[in-house]
């Protein structure tokens, strides 16, 4: 049995392709911006 991960949009994405990130200071503008275009862009 394989492994996914479901994306902002529902798609499913096979966990080999999923990644970790961490943003480090995500409240100010660039943190809060940053965290929005990883949302939008899975």
């Amino acid at each position: 049995m394989k492994s996914s991960a479901s994306t902002a949009n529902g798609q499913e994405v096979p966990s080999s392709v999923v990644t970790k990130l961490t943003v480090l200071g995500a409240t100010g503008s660039i943190g809060l911006n940053t965290l929005e275009i990883v949302r939008q862009f899975p």
